[in-house]
């Protein structure tokens, strides 16, 4: 696989020039076939449309299937924060509070760096990434925020965000910020504009 570690804030120079699509999901070791086969699809289909495909190091048979489908085509990035580097490097474990600090530095990273966002099914974590990629929408840029919607996984979200716009809870703007996608050609087509 041919990939390419960002390590921090500082390592930009990889994804300059180039559109990047911000790729989450579940990296339980138990995650089905038919979802690492349709992450498998997304990674190699947007990395032939020369998007850069960049995701935490948090990977998993899923996430995994999907960066080195992109890896193989060049276009596969690790994003590492700052504080694992340097625990790394120093051959330590991170303290409780350095672990507090990963999802921060992730998203800052993929908020300044990332042209949209693409959530694959997953679980907590992936629904805190899809939440603040959202806020993060509201409160910056606009990007489009796909989940792949692979046999109905996001149906749930789908149906609880349509009932929140529909009883006064959320902005009807705020609420299509959400995209759903059934499978992984639906999202390349949709990120062909970006």
């Amino acid at each position: 696989m041919n990939l390419t570690v960002i390590i921090g804030m500082a390592a930009l120079s990889v994804v300059n020039g180039s559109t990047v699509i911000c790729a989450f999901g579940g990296s339980s070791p138990k995650a089905p076939a038919k979802y690492i086969r349709e992450a498998q699809n997304l990674g190699k289909a947007l990395a032939e449309q020369d998007f850069v495909v960049a995701y935490a190091n948090e990977l998993g048979p899923m996430m995994d299937g999907l960066a080195q489908a992109a890896g193989s085509m060049g276009k596969s990035h690790l994003f590492v924060p700052e504080v694992e580097a340097t625990a790394a490097r120093e051959n330590r474990d991170l303290t409780p509070e350095e672990s507090l600090l990963i999802p921060v530095q992730q998203q800052k990273w993929f908020d300044a760096h990332c042209d949209a966002f693409v959530a694959l099914p997953g679980g907590f974590g992936t629904l805190d990434e899809i939440g603040v990629s959202v806020f993060w929408q509201k409160h910056g840029k606009r990007r489009k925020i796909w989940c792949l919607n692979v046999n109905g996984y996001y149906d749930g979200i789908s149906s609880w965000i349509s009932r929140a716009m529909n009883e006064g809870f959320m902005l009807p703007g705020d609420g299509r910020a959400v995209q759903f996608a059934q499978s992984w050609e639906q999202i390349a087509l949709g990120l062909k504009d970006i």
